[in-house]
């Protein structure tokens, strides 16, 4: 009997560990609680002084005057996408300098800025704000006070800055373009371009600030914005894109 009792016990051991003698093999490793998948947050935006800015390089300089290893190029619509790790450097200064040794400029303040377009807009609020103070010293919402006061002093009452800064901005790639659905604002940027002359466009739009009237007070202006606009191929371009045209009623 005491055999039999120590052959069952041996058999019932054996298959124990026949069963369970996989296990092992089988095991989902631990997982890592402490493993840090690494964040990148994306700026994007659209280079044009009315015509997109192709090919041309985009640099990034944080609030020390370093540039930062984010560097990129525009394509054939002028646009540019640069990814960050873990949040945007703000505040910081994105220049573009095209073929013609022209500089573009603008500012952004707000680490949670998904869309910095560049353009003589941009570049004179961005020259204004540096011509009183650091870089280092802006602060979030700093950039958006200054450029609506810029549009406004320029297009007038219910001009929208973000029509030219952090909306999505499609711009014409050459002269000739008159097939591409662009932006509201790229047009008037053209028409700002056609009475600009040979003044660089930046600079007649600082003159256009300073003076007393706005360029809707200019009928060569107006004539300008409703011959481009006439030229582009589609009705989904509208000049509510540009002016919250509820408060100009309000006036």
């Amino acid at each position: 009997m005491k055999i039999l009792i120590i052959l069952l016990n041996t058999l019932f051991l054996m298959l124990v560990t026949g069963c369970g003698g996989s296990s092992d093999e089988s095991a989902t490793p631990p997982v890592d609680d402490n493993t840090i998948t690494p964040k990148f947050v994306t700026l994007s935006g659209t280079v044009a002084f009315g015509i997109a800015v192709a090919n041309a390089n985009v640099v990034v300089t944080d609030k020390d005057n370093n540039i930062v290893d984010a560097t990129t190029n525009t394509d054939a619509n002028g646009k540019y996408s640069i990814e960050f790790s873990n949040a945007i450097p703000t505040p910081m200064l994105i220049s573009v300098i095209t073929k013609q040794s022209e500089r573009l400029i603008a500012i952004v303040d707000d680490p949670l800025t998904e869309v910095a377009n560049i353009n003589p807009i941009t570049s004179y609020v961005a020259n204004s704000i540096l011509a009183e103070t650091e870089l280092s010293t802006i602060t979030a919402g700093d950039v958006s006070t200054v450029g609506q006061e810029v549009v406004n002093s320029i297009f007038g009452d219910g001009a929208l800055y973000d029509a030219f800064s952090s909306d999505n901005f499609i711009a014409k790639s050459g002269l000739l373009d008159f097939t591409t659905q662009v932006s509201t604002a790229d047009v008037l940027l053209d028409s700002i371009n056609e009475l600009s002359g040979t003044t660089d466009v930046v600079t007649f739009i600082a003159q256009v600030a300073e003076a007393d009237s706005t360029l809707l007070d200019s009928a060569e202006f107006v004539t300008s914005i409703a011959t481009n606009l006439a030229l582009v191929v589609g009705n989904n371009t509208s000049i509510n894109e540009v002016y919250d045209l509820t408060l100009i009623d309000a006036k």
